[in-house]
């Protein structure tokens, strides 16, 4: 498969809600995608800030931790 199949389902993962790095790297690899083309397609995203470990983590934050303590923190 070539590198925008790989993007577009990066892409399509987006989507729905942030994904980590580390979760997308699973995702497309499960999916069968080698992995030096999910490694360029993965900094490709980063680069246009589409795929951003850091709002991962504040959206994974604000959906799992108690209000208040988020809004403290961020």
């Amino acid at each position: 498969m070539s590198q925008s199949d790989i993007r577009n389902h990066a892409l399509w993962l987006l989507g729905s809600r942030e994904h980590s790095t580390y979760e997308m790297r699973q995702k497309l690899s499960r999916k069968g995608f080698e992995e030096d083309s999910i490694t360029q397609v993965i900094e490709d995203l980063t680069s246009l800030n589409y795929l951003s470990d850091q709002r991962f983590a504040e959206a994974f934050a604000e959906a799992n931790l108690p209000s208040h303590w988020v809004n403290n923190v961020f």
